[in-house]
């Protein structure tokens, strides 16, 4: 809610008009009487809705369906599913001020909830053979470069970056997962992994013990 004005029309007694405005559609509320703090906040509301609602139906913003993406989002992904509790917040591009879409942020108990579901998984996790894992780690790089443009203009959208900076971003995620898949079959310490699933090599080093007898002339 920007501002508020009273204009006299010939016909009719005086009318306050009050608007709400982005940088491409303006909305108008025509009043009999100067509107009241709590009316003011009503309309700020509805505007509000409404502005969002027609922000996301913009054309540059259609390709945020590709990746699940909607007007009201759900920014927490807890044991498995998508989950948060906590307060609301508007992704604006920092470019033009524009809201694209709200997100439901995860709480503190989403939080905690989340780390002991990933302590649980990382015991399962350990387990798992490290060429195994470094398939996974394959597969969610090349889901990535599937998406790799709509993902780029995502970032490019959400901080007011230039695309193929955006697109960049992106890449290097897909890169460092390509490297960590070869790593995976390269891992070196004290006890080799295997391929197989809960086997190792092991070697017990016994210790010396040889008699030497030492003669020292003097």
């Amino acid at each position: 809610l920007r501002k508020h004005s009273t204009k006299t029309h010939p016909f009719c007694q005086p009318i306050t008009f009050i608007y709400t405005h982005t940088d491409t559609s303006i909305f108008y509320f025509a009043l009999s009487e100067k509107p009241s703090p709590s009316l003011c906040l009503l309309i700020k509301k509805i505007a509000a809705l409404v502005i969002s609602v027609m922000g996301f139906s913009k054309k540059e913003y259609e390709f945020l369906a590709e990746i699940g993406l909607g007007p009201d989002n759900i920014g927490g992904y807890v044991n498995g599913e998508w989950k948060a509790t906590g307060s609301v917040i508007s992704s604006v591009n920092p470019s033009n001020n524009q809201m694209i879409a709200k997100v439901t942020e995860a709480s503190v108990q989403d939080y905690e909830e989340g780390m002991l579901a990933c302590n649980e998984a990382a015991k399962k996790w350990k387990s798992i053979p490290a060429p195994k894992r470094g398939e996974i780690v394959r597969q969610i790089g090349e889901a990535l470069r599937a998406k790799l443009d709509v993902l780029g203009r995502l970032v490019s959208l959400e901080m007011g970056k230039i695309l193929p900076e955006g697109i960049g971003e992106v890449q290097e995620i897909i890169d460092m997962c390509d490297y960590a898949v070869g790593l995976s079959r390269q891992l070196n310490g004290s006890i080799i992994p295997s391929e197989r699933p809960d086997h190792m090599m092991l070697e017990v080093l016994y210790e010396f013990r040889h008699r030497l007898c030492l003669n020292f002339n003097t």
